[in-house]
C-alpha cells in the first residue's frame, strides 16, 4: 500500500485516480490552450437593443403566456443593460 504525505494510508483507488488525472492533463496540454479573442464588430448597446428588438418580435408570434412572458422580460432586461451601459460611458 502506498503512503501520501503525512503518512496516512491511501487507497489503491484514490491512487490510480490521480495518476489518471495527471496523464490525462499531459495528454491535453491544458498550459498550451489559447483562449479565442476576436473583435466585437458593433458596440454592446447595440448588440443588446438589437437582441430586445428580437425577444418583442418573437414575442408578438406568441400567444399570451409563460413562453412570451420570458421573451418580454429578456427584453426589457436587456433594454437596462444598455441603458446602464450608455451610463458608464460617459
Amino acid at each position: 500500500m502506498l503512503m501520501h504525505e503525512v503518512g496516512a494510508p491511501r487507497t489503491v483507488d484514490a491512487t490510480l485516480t490521480r495518476v489518471m488525472v495527471v496523464i490525462l492533463c499531459m495528454t491535453l496540454d491544458v498550459s498550451k490552450k489559447r483562449r479565442r479573442r476576436f473583435k466585437q464588430t458593433t458596440p454592446l448597446g447595440e448588440r443588446l437593443l438589437q437582441a430586445a428588438r428580437e425577444a418583442r418580435a418573437a414575442a408578438k408570434q406568441l400567444p399570451p403566456g409563460v413562453d412570451q412572458a420570458r421573451l418580454l422580460k429578456r427584453a426589457r432586461e436587456a433594454e437596462a443593460v444598455a441603458q446602464l451601459d450608455e451610463l458608464l460611458k460617459r
